[in-house]
């Protein structure tokens, strides 16, 4: 099962993150850098630099947690849209771009990090690939229907929030036909 598989995989980046990056207690953060590293085979998807247990962790990482498509843009926060990039190369060249924005113009260039994402080890390879390659107007439509999911989920969400209040406080109207809830 999916949750049991991605708890053991949790648990496993903790003990190696204790045993090798000497932290006790590894935080959520660690243990998603310790993940993604290894969906990236350990090596930078932005510069092909090889990752390292030292090189993530410590008073200077190398390392930045880089959304996909930018946060600022997408709100978008999941696994799904993020990956590692050396902290150097996200401050002075990706930014607040996606890669296709960022890269795109240095076709070789681009091409060998579409070669490294293609080579992630994950569930997710095919969604994070097909990120790597949106260009503005495919940004812009996924960013539609986004807020639309977003929006339908919230609205879904408030129902079974209102259908449970109702449950525990006697119903949505009351006896004199007056909403509660």
């Amino acid at each position: 099962d999916r949750i049991r598989e991605n708890q053991r995989l949790r648990k496993q980046a903790a003990r190696k993150i204790t045993n090798e990056a000497g932290i006790p207690n590894p935080t959520r953060d660690d243990i998603r850098k310790v993940l993604l590293a290894d969906e990236a085979n350990w090596i930078c998807p932005f510069t092909n630099m090889k990752i390292s247990m030292r090189s993530l962790f410590g008073s200077a990482p190398q390392f930045d947690f880089e959304h996909i498509l930018p946060f600022s843009r997408s709100l978008a926060n999941s696994c799904v849209n993020l990956t590692l990039c050396s902290a150097e190369e996200n401050r002075n060249h990706k930014r607040n771009t996606t890669p296709y924005e960022a890269y795109a113009g240095d076709a070789p260039r681009y091409e060998d990090i579409l070669g490294r994402v293609k080579r992630f080890k994950s569930d997710a390879r095919e969604e994070k690939l097909r990120r790597f390659r949106m260009n503005s107007e495919e940004l812009e439509q996924f960013l539609a229907d986004f807020g639309s999911r977003q929006l339908n989920d919230t609205r879904y969400a408030s129902c079974l929030a209102r259908d449970y209040l109702a449950l525990l406080y006697g119903g949505r109207v009351d006896r004199d036909g007056k909403l509660r809830i």
